[in-house]
């Protein structure tokens, strides 16, 4: 034992810091002396004494400046409360917050995508570099997927995510919405009707440049598309929870709640031919000569 309480600490270590601040800080915090053995023979093999105060020093940021508190955490959930757009504050299992997580888990997986898409895309050649821009009926060209999907538009679907969610996170009805004007006011800038004729124009065209399907697809076909797939799963996922909020909470919500529903539905059907148009491009390019296959 050590004789200021801590055991198992031989005599030539420090005590393993207790915050993390001990870790990062720049100040050096206060520890007990290091003991030497004269000290641990005086020590009480019974009862050890109590460790000695600490000087807490408060962390220092660059050029002597104090460390400000992050923004990050805020402390007003740590009761298992939080609040939505409105103001109104609900218990975090509501559904509204499962509904949350869910598209927030969505745009995840889209990012992922994303970054596997930008390395298919640097691994590939491109439009002018191809020696053979046409495509058949099992193939497509490097042109032709760029247009289906990209990284730019999984981008872009992540912004509109992120406005679903501003959708799901402001009920306008109900006596507890503290700003009923300004929630209205912040809906009233979404527009999901025309992004549901945007991905349907999309899925038009990729089923234009895509084989007909006559087998069921297996996820897969490189990670690009593997993380594509994942992300239509759970965007279905992301749909069924926005239904459960409409069944539970349905006259709180302005109509644009079911717009949005119907975007997200619309959604796993783009991720579907998008991961289809994904595989089949890396397949082309996975069969060229110095490739083999």
């Amino acid at each position: 034992h050590c004789p200021y309480g801590w055991e198992n600490v031989p005599a030539h270590r420090k005590p393993r810091p207790t915050k993390m601040s001990d870790y990062y800080s720049e100040a050096k915090a206060t520890v007990p002396p290091v003991a030497d053995v004269e000290d641990i023979a005086k020590c009480s093999t019974d009862v050890a004494p109590e460790a000695p105060a600490t000087t807490e020093s408060a962390p220092v940021a660059g050029e002597g400046r104090p460390v400000k508190k992050s923004r990050v955490y805020t402390r007003t959930g740590d009761k298992g409360k939080s609040s939505l757009y409105t103001g109104e504050r609900r218990p975090k299992t509501d559904v509204v917050f499962e509904t949350l997580g869910t598209v927030d888990e969505l745009m995840s997986c889209i990012g992922v995508a994303k970054e596997y898409l930008r390395l298919q895309q640097q691994a590939t050649p491109s439009c002018s570099e191809e020696t053979n821009n046409t495509a058949t009926m099992d193939s497509i060209t490097t042109s032709q997927v760029n247009q289906i999907v990209s990284v730019e538009a999984l981008e872009h679907i992540q912004q509109l995510l992120m406005d679903v969610a501003t959708i799901v996170a402001t009920p306008v009805g109900g006596e507890k919405v503290l700003n009923r004007e300004r929630a209205r006011e912040k809906l009233s800038m979404y527009n999901p009707d025309e992004w549901i004729k945007d991905l349907e124009r999309q899925i038009d065209l990729a089923d234009s440049y895509l084989p007909p399907i006559t087998v069921f697809i297996l996820p897969g076909g490189g990670l690009a598309s593997a993380h594509l797939h994942v992300a239509r799963s759970t965007c279905r996922r992301a749909e069924r929870c926005m239904i459960w909020v409409q069944q539970e909470y349905g006259d709180d919500y302005d109509p644009l709640l079911t717009s949005a529903c119907k975007f997200v539905n619309r959604l796993s059907d783009f991720l579907f031919v998008a991961a289809r148009a994904v595989a089949l491009h890396a397949d082309i390019h996975r069969s060229t000569p110095n490739g083999g296959k």
